[in-house]
């Protein structure tokens, strides 16, 4: 009863700020589904997913054919920079995007889609890893397909600090079972250095990644040691080598996350379908938690009932230490989809949660943290404007995008304690990456009305002027020599200077 009552009261304390503080809804005249999104180095957010619509509603280019992959860039405000659209002839499901060493973009996919239009490469076989490396500009810089003669549905992409990509996700094509976690190590030019297979003689879909220092963790379904289905956990080395595995649940359990925590075991999250005495009624499913370490030892196990069914879709750890768990419920009464917010601790405990509603069914796919310490959750909405949603959809589904209020930090011991925000103006400006081949993003870090950029070489010899349309600009050192440079930013009454260097 201790228990109980401890984390009621922590669940009320945590939520006192999380009111809505403005939502969109993004999207065209047919169908938008959002599957990921970041922060950006420039304070910004950027959506993922994949639209069929034509030029309408907030969308600028109509779909190459069926659904494309679809990128939306705005400020931390909620304002937008720019509106990517990318596709071929079939259906192009985005899944991943990370941010690039470089200040691009890195975009991991599937695909069935020929040859043509934005895609310059065949298909093997059904759906493949369809995977783009973007400029800082939203611009094609390289692209590459993977894949056999079945599906191959990617999970994860991002960059590791050598500069190359992981990737994984499930295959088809694979002969050790129905479906294999499928797993890629490329090079920072797309190029496949290894790959790994990994799976029994069922079912194993990945889902979930997360980077180590010694590689990367996965985190899959699996039934091939127990036909219920367990969430199976993995550690490979960059080498490739299998470090460990391990599999967890005792009922069905579907992960959708994982991550190592600060005291170096680890955690992962998803939903667990409880057994039911009835074969005529649908099993429960709850969202659920677990702590390991690193020889497979359970250290504790947690589940949070908000509805008949309640669905995990991702996982993601704060820089405080929480794990916040992105899903949705449906309601008991009810019988639609709402929005769920789920925060566990390091140690597994469930800590608060969040619900957000409208009239029909509504998926939240990913949360993000702002600078402000709040959330960005995003996801899919086929709602109209009701309880909940301000805004309702242009076509059949949208993005649906809610900015809340700042959550109370993790301070240890399933305690709290006040947010702090990173929203103090230092009057200084940022650029990166520092060296640059090409691009260099500058970040001014607070608003003004009018603002000059000026960049001059070593010897005071102007290489480049221009005014500011907004807090960050994406200068194109392509014709520049390489060198040091003086970068100079005069926004209203406030000088800052820094220095940038290209390097080839």
């Amino acid at each position: 009863m201790k228990t109980t009552l401890f984390i009621t009261l922590l669940t009320s304390t945590a939520l006192f700020a999380q009111q809505i503080q403005w939502q969109q809804s993004l999207g065209g005249n047919r169908e938008e589904h959002l599957y990921d999104a970041i922060s950006t180095y420039d304070y910004g957010l950027l959506l993922a997913g994949s639209s069929a619509s034509e030029s309408s509603g907030t969308k600028t280019d109509g779909s190459v054919a069926d659904l494309d992959y679809w990128l939306w860039k705005m400020t931390e405000d909620g304002k937008l920079e720019w509106q990517k659209n990318y596709g071929g002839e079939g259906n192009d499901y985005l899944y991943s995007v990370s941010y690039t060493q470089d200040g691009g973009y890195i975009l991991g996919g599937s695909s069935d889609s020929p040859k043509g239009h934005d895609k310059t490469s065949e298909g093997f076989g059904g759906l493949d890893y369809w995977i783009l490396k973007l400029n800082p500009l939203g611009e094609i810089e390289w692209q590459k397909t993977y894949g056999g003669s079945e599906d191959e549905r990617l999970t994860a992409i991002a960059q590791s600090e050598d500069g190359g990509f992981w990737v994984a996700g499930t295959s088809s094509s694979t002969a050790m079972g129905n479906e294999d976690v499928w797993v890629l190590r490329l090079d920072e030019k797309g190029e496949m250095l290894w790959e790994k297979t990994l799976g029994g003689l069922r079912k194993d879909a990945c889902r979930g990644m997360a980077l180590t220092k010694e590689g990367v963790l996965i985190t899959a379904f699996s039934n091939s040691q127990k036909l219920y289905g367990q969430a199976y956990a993995a550690h490979i080395a960059a080498s490739g080598e299998l470090l460990w595995n391990y599999t967890f649940g005792d009922t069905q359990v579907v992960p959708a996350g994982i991550a190592q925590t600060a005291a170096g075991h680890f955690v992962i999250a998803g939903s667990q379908t409880l057994e039911s005495e009835d074969e005529n009624k649908t099993p429960e499913t709850d969202y659920w938690c677990v702590a390991f370490d690193t020889k497979g030892v359970l250290l504790h196990e947690e589940t949070k009932n908000l509805g008949t069914q309640d669905h995990a879709t991702r996982m993601i750890a704060l820089d405080d230490g929480q794990l916040i768990l992105s899903g949705f419920s449906i309601g008991k009464e009810t019988l639609k989809e709402d929005y769920t917010v789920v925060s566990f601790s390091p140690t597994a405990k469930a800590l608060w949660h969040k619900q957000y509603s409208a009239n029909a069914d509504d998926r939240l796919q990913q949360v993000v943290q702002t600078r402000d310490k709040g959330l960005l959750l995003t996801g899919t909405s086929n709602s109209m404007a009701a309880y909940d949603k301000t805004v309702a959809t242009t076509g059949y589904s949208d993005y649906w995008i809610l900015k809340t209020g700042g959550i109370k930090r993790y301070s240890g011991s399933e305690g709290f304690a006040e947010a702090q925000t990173e929203t103090t103006d230092k009057r200084q400006i940022s650029a990166f990456p520092i060296p640059a081949k090409r691009f260099v993003t500058v970040v001014v870090p607070f608003n003004f009305n009018t603002a000059q950029l000026t960049v001059h070489d070593l010897s005071g010899r102007l290489l480049h002027q221009q005014p500011m349309e907004s807090r960050t600009e994406i200068l194109d050192m392509k014709l520049w020599p390489q060198g040091i440079f003086l970068l100079q930013v005069i926004a209203d009454e406030h000088t800052m200077e820094r220095k940038i260097v290209k390097d080839e």
